[in-house]
């Protein structure tokens, strides 16, 4: 029985127009592709089985550099004995058979036979992207695995995977990925050895780096993996995407395995998940890498104290695509590029001197801007040790009891670098990347203006969440 992909194309091929024919297989074909992976450039050329030139160039970008593979489509899979001996020794192409084939077990054994050894090239058929493209949604731990493995396959999948090798491998793949949770070494060197067998190199290390994360998240020793023990291999982003929801529901991780994911992710990375709810081991991946995590600019925004108890207790979760420390009274979203939050109004914080003047004696205040409706003044000291108490007195009395205090820009005891704290915007930021804690514990302090007992319950969360549960 053919399945809906084959019985789509055999129906494109079946036309009476040549012509017409070519233009709909390419073009069932290149929608499959991009549906296993939407990252992927597919672009069809003019030529149709052509010995030479290909019928897709698949191109991509990759940790910085591009990349590029060439696919070729033939009758069926078997048919590369014919035209493609010489490219299948020297080559890194795909071969594509549009039609299943129905091949005896000799011919089989012949054409994977051409394809051993250094072989970079992938033989394979469409039915085949029917059955890679139902792995690539994220679900449950069993499907990581094979998840991650389909997204690859089209960039750096070799041998031959027919319709029948590609069901044997995603079987597999599967029981590898049971077999990482398990903490299984023979399922688990199985997979590893499958992987290495059907897949180019460096896509085959990162597979299996992802096999060790999955392994040392389910708590086992990293002295019985059953693959590499030391790997510098650095995951491509739709694979730590594909890998970070499941990370986040584990079980049994420690600071050290946090850190070690932090050495594959960025802020950036983390804002295009979209939305991730609050969770321990979020806090716990920002919280161990805060020195990692660098930030120009956080904004607090007022809410409603939640009828949960643990929503009022400091947490990080990420909301349309910002990381957002979230605690009894207010949210407040941090980002390493200003630009993010250039729109955005969550209302202002009108602030006077009287409010913050004990505040300010924890910084050393650089500037300081007065506003009321009679006038405006902003003044800046002309050293580094920046402006006494009295001058700020002084100048908040001449406007009179309407004026207030528009931003100040201060500098945290031992800092190195001044923060600007707009009252008006609810935001403080600096012109240079600085850790989350600096500014978020700023903003609290002088904009919300949080007692003594939150800002230690802040200082404690950022000092110590790990630990909380050790």
């Amino acid at each position: 029985m053919y399945s809906a992909l084959q019985v789509a194309i055999n129906n494109a091929m079946d036309q009476p127009s040549g012509d017409a024919a070519i233009r709909d297989v390419k073009t069932i074909i290149a929608r499959e592709m991009t549906e296993i992976d939407s990252s992927l450039d597919v672009r069809a050329t003019d030529h149709f089985n052509h010995s030479f030139f290909p019928d897709f160039v698949v191109s991509w970008r990759e940790n910085g550099t591009d990349q590029r593979r060439d696919i070729f489509l033939r009758n069926d899979s078997t048919s590369v004995l014919y035209q493609d001996v010489d490219r299948m020794e020297k080559g890194n192409e795909v071969f594509l058979g549009i039609r299943s084939s129905k091949a005896d077990p000799d011919t089989r054994a012949e054409l994977a036979t051409a394809l051993v050894g250094d072989s970079q090239c992938l033989v394979s058929d469409a039915a085949s992207l029917d059955s890679f493209a139902t792995r690539t949604a994220p679900a449950e731990t069993s499907s990581v695995l094979p998840g991650v493995a389909a997204r690859v396959w089209i960039r750096g999948a070799r041998g031959l995977l027919d319709q029948p090798a590609v069901a044997e491998l995603q079987d597999q793949v599967a029981v590898g990925g049971s077999a990482m949770m398990r903490g299984s070494v023979d399922d688990g060197r199985a997979v590893v050895w499958a992987v290495r067998r059907n897949f180019r190199s460096e896509y085959a290390k990162r597979i299996e780096r992802v096999m060790q994360i999955m392994w040392l998240s389910a708590g086992n020793p990293l002295s019985s993996f059953p693959g590499r023990h030391t790997m510098s291999t650095q995951l491509s982003e739709s694979e730590i995407r594909w890998l970070l929801p499941f990370l986040l529901r584990a079980a049994h991780v420690d600071d050290d395995f946090w850190r070690l994911v932090g050495e594959v992710i960025d802020l950036r990375l983390l804002q295009s998940l979209g939305d991730v709810g609050e969770s321990p081991n979020l806090d716990r991946l920002i919280t161990v890498n805060l020195d990692r995590l660098l930030v120009t600019q956080a904004m607090l925004r007022r809410r409603n104290v939640s009828l949960h108890p643990s929503l009022n207790e400091p947490h990080w979760s990420i909301r349309s695509g910002l990381l957002t420390l979230g605690a009894e009274g207010f949210d407040c979203h941090v980002v390493d590029d200003k630009r993010k939050l250039a729109n955005s109004r969550h209302g202002s914080w009108p602030t006077y001197l009287d409010d913050i003047q004990a505040r300010l004696e924890r910084y050393r205040l650089q500037e300081i801007a007065f506003s009321s409706p009679a006038a405006t003044v902003d003044v800046k000291s002309a050293t580094s040790q920046g402006l006494a108490g009295r001058q700020a007195t002084d100048i908040t009395g001449s406007l009179g009891a309407m004026g207030g205090i528009a931003k100040v820009a201060v500098r945290p005891a031992g800092g190195d670098c001044n923060i600007m704290v707009n009252f008006l915007r609810g935001t403080a930021e600096t012109d240079e990347r600085s850790q989350i804690q600096n500014l978020v514990t700023t903003a609290i302090d002088l904009i919300y203006q949080g007692d003594a007992a939150l800002l230690e319950e802040i200082r404690r969360f950022f000092e110590m969440v790990g630990a909380a549960e050790s």
